[in-house]
């Protein structure tokens, strides 16, 4: 491995554009907390057979009316995309308006 001082690093980060700035901070962050992060244990068989018998039970008490009511706004509900041609993420930006707009188009 090659090594790098922080005075290395701190030339190629001068050296950068200012819209450059913002990722290399970013990447940094991640690799410091990236050792800290706190990973959960799996859950187990029994965990799992208990959360689905949660949901069993949370569904069982749904009508047939409910589930219809629910069918049918999902079917009048507009569909927008998720993400743009670049991949940046559009969900959060969505208003009201857009939702307005793709369910009159």
């Amino acid at each position: 491995m090659q090594t790098v001082t922080r005075e290395d690093v701190l030339a190629t980060i001068a050296a950068l554009p200012a819209d450059k700035l913002a990722e290399v901070y970013d990447f940094a962050r991640f690799i410091v907390h990236r050792d800290t992060v706190v990973t959960e244990a799996e859950p187990t068989e029994e965990e799992l057979a208990a959360e689905d018998a949660v949901w069993d039970a949370a569904f069982a008490k749904t009508t047939p009316e409910q589930l219809e009511q629910l069918h049918e706004r999902i079917r009048n509900s507009p569909s927008l995309p998720m993400f743009d041609e670049a991949g940046r993420w559009l969900v959060d930006d969505y208003t009201d308006e857009d939702f307005a707009r793709a369910k009159g188009a």
